[in-house]
């Protein structure tokens, strides 16, 4: 790469994102190798039927794709803000005050109903939140909030009928002329 694109701005933005890399990503991912980086900016989509014959495309470009030692798929997406990985649950992705907090979460929870259905193994949604990624008790994995002492990390196998189910109720709302829009 040629080093005169980088000015001003830009030279501040690519030397915080290498350290974002040098010292979050990578020592996490060493530290973590029970996985294989499967694709890497990967185009995904897949056609959810909602009924009535009818189906939504979905899809987006996931960050990367990991294939687990376990046998299952993590998809990654890579953010640098403040980080959030825990929910109330998959109704709160769809309903209440705090749904717009969860906005990196539903997006993550897409792609793997995406990569679940596309390739018929279960899915880690992960988020690496860079700023966070190197403290001890950091996971990327998202996080279902039972009660303020139960946790439970989510893989989408468990949760795909409510959230298909929840997110196909979503969808039939916003295509029926009867219903009024709301925000």
């Amino acid at each position: 790469v040629d080093e005169k694109l980088y000015t001003g701005n830009l030279m501040l933005v690519k030397n915080i994102i290498i350290s974002y890399i040098r010292n979050g990503i990578i020592p996490y991912d060493i530290n973590h190798n029970n996985f294989a980086v499967e694709k890497v900016e990967k185009d995904i989509e897949w056609a959810l039927p909602i009924g009535g014959g009818l189906e939504v495309m979905f899809g987006g470009i996931a960050d990367r794709i990991d294939s687990m030692d376990d046998g299952n798929i993590r998809v990654v997406d890579y953010k640098t803000g403040s980080p959030h990985l825990s929910m109330d649950g998959i109704i709160s992705l769809f309903e209440g005050q705090d749904r717009s907090r969860y906005g990196n979460i539903l997006q993550t929870m897409i792609y793997s109903m995406i990569l679940h259905h596309k390739h018929h193994r279960n899915v880690y949604p992960s988020l690496y939140y860079a700023r966070v990624i190197n403290k001890p008790e950091y996971t990327p994995r998202i996080i279902h909030s039972v009660s303020s002492t139960e946790k439970i990390m989510i893989d989408y196998q468990s949760y795909a009928d409510d959230f298909e189910a929840l997110l196909t109720q979503k969808l039939n709302e916003l295509f029926d002329y009867n219903t009024p829009f709301r925000c």
